[in-house]
Order: C-alpha cells, then structure tokens, then sequence
C-alpha cells in the first residue's frame, strides 16, 4: 500500500512540474510570435500613433 501511494505521488509531482515548464515554454513561444508578427505590429503602430 505504501509503495503505490508512493508512486502515485511521485507520478503526480512530475506531471504537474512537466505541465507548469511546458506552460512557460508555450508563453516564450507566443512572446517571441507576437513579436514578430506584422499584423500584431502593425496594430500596435497605429494604436501608438
């Protein structure tokens, strides 16, 4: 009983450490898209102007 609640524990801390590193991961890739986006930036021009 002890080992199985064990790796379940163990099981769950990595999926939700994997879960919150492909969340930051998924961010950058959006930060950096919109960055170079000519729509986006195009937007963001004429909102500035």
């Amino acid at each position: 009983m002890k080992k199985s609640l064990l790796s379940l524990l163990v099981g769950l801390s990595c999926a939700l450490t994997s879960t919150i590193s492909q969340a930051e991961d998924l961010l950058q890739v959006y930060d950096i898209a919109t960055a170079n986006d000519p729509t986006v930036l195009k937007a963001k021009a004429q909102a500035d102007a």
